[in-house]
């Protein structure tokens, strides 16, 4: 059942071929509540593009409200975790979610979980 006003909405993004923002230019605000991807980060230089379709596709907080869309990054512990986390905190306020909360909001067995996975939440500075 749809509630009033809202809709889901799926849309595949070629992120690696982003246009990065000119210096000064602001990106594109999106209008997404919710970005969700999985296994994405690679290579150091598909952090940028990465970042740059995150700031297309996400909201900032609306004034007087700290709501903002967010995305939901799952990956493994690769060794360009950390440089796409210092990147990302330039542009979203970057929470860990602890992989014990995030089963249980998925309501997965702990047996279904890979260790190696981070999960991290992502959501547009104002």
């Amino acid at each position: 059942e749809e509630a009033a006003g809202s809709y889901v909405c799926i849309e595949e993004r070629e992120w690696a071929e982003a246009p990065e923002a000119s210096q000064g230019e602001e990106a594109r605000e999106g209008d997404f509540d919710l970005v969700v991807a999985a296994d994405c980060i690679y290579e150091s230089r598909g952090i940028r593009p990465l970042l740059c379709t995150l700031r297309q596709a996400l909201p900032r907080p609306r004034p007087g409200t700290s709501a903002s869309g967010r995305a939901i990054i799952a990956n493994y512990d690769r060794s360009t975790i950390d440089e796409f986390l210092q990147q990302a905190r330039e542009f979203f306020d970057v929470v860990t979610i602890p992989c014990g909360e995030a089963l249980c909001k998925l309501d997965c067995h702990p047996s279904a979980f890979v260790s190696a996975v981070r999960l991290f939440e992502l959501r547009r500075k104002a």
